[in-house]
């Protein structure tokens, strides 16, 4: 009896303890939405910034650095 209850008090506590970290992020994120202006909720570069080819968003061919190069099979 005393074992059912101390689980159940367990479960309990931990359900306060994702409640209190759920309320905490959300909070946090809030936050964030206030303190962030809105013309800029989406923000990539199309060009490259180092060499102005387009690139789409993604990493820069030209630019890469060539012992860093994937090899794509």
């Amino acid at each position: 009896m005393f074992y059912a209850m101390s689980v159940y008090y367990i479960g309990v506590v931990l359900v306060y303890i994702e409640i209190g970290i759920a309320i905490l992020i959300a909070i946090f994120l809030f936050k964030k939405i206030l303190s962030s202006s809105p013309s800029s909720a989406i923000k990539f570069e199309i060009f490259c910034k180092k060499c102005g080819y387009r690139t789409g968003g993604l990493k820069c061919p030209r630019c890469e650095d060539p012992s860093k190069k994937q090899r794509w099979r």
